[in-house]
């Protein structure tokens, strides 16, 4: 469904979710009522596996890939538990299009960055962006903003910073190349308004 011009939402029924298997993590308000949650962090990562259908790997030509992927992510990490660790998940489709699937969702904790799984809502970019050669994400850049600013005006009003999962791992002093140097590198061009 489109929700914005060039963005695209599937909800977990729309990706058919394996409902048997438990919803991951556990609701959350963030809606600043609870002084902890106050504020609220998009906390970008990228999943790394990539579509090996074509020798685009990092764009995703349909919604078939897509829905495959996505039931594909809900077991992909056992260790945290039988679902997405990230609430939402972005895939790059031709034309600039952004296609947005719902993992955990807006309000449940996520298992993606370690001390900030309940204040952060973690957005994964489906690809590699570590290792080039890197995808012109250019065309994608409105849709991404497009929609991290929806979010804010209509989900998670004390959304405040866009952030990497490696800013914020080295903040708590651990060392990762997520999101891939590639988005570090853009994190910048990245915005909430």
């Amino acid at each position: 469904m489109e929700i914005l011009p060039n963005v695209l939402y599937l909800n977990r029924a729309d990706w058919g979710a394996d409902t048997s298997l438990a919803r991951g993590g556990y609701t959350t308000d963030r809606s600043g009522v609870d002084i902890y949650l106050r504020k609220t962090d998009a906390i970008l990562h990228h999943s790394v596996s990539v579509d090996t259908n074509d020798s685009t790997p990092e764009v995703w030509e349909t919604l078939a890939e897509i829905e495959v992927k996505c039931r594909a992510m809900q077991v992909v990490r056992p260790g945290l538990g039988k679902d997405w660790p990230y609430n939402h998940g972005g895939f790059l489709m031709p034309g600039g299009v952004l296609c947005v699937a719902e993992g955990r969702g807006y309000n449940r904790t996520g298992a993606h960055t370690r001390g900030h799984n309940t204040v952060g809502w973690g957005f994964v970019l489906m690809g590699n962006f570590e290792a080039p050669p890197f995808v012109n994400i250019d065309p994608w850049l409105p849709a991404i903003n497009r929609y991290f600013a929806h979010v804010r005006r209509t989900e998670l009003p004390n959304l405040i910073e866009i952030k990497t999962h490696r800013q914020v791992g080295h903040e708590d002093g651990y060392v990762t190349a997520c999101p891939g140097r590639d988005i570090i590198s853009r994190t910048h061009q990245f915005s909430l308004e």
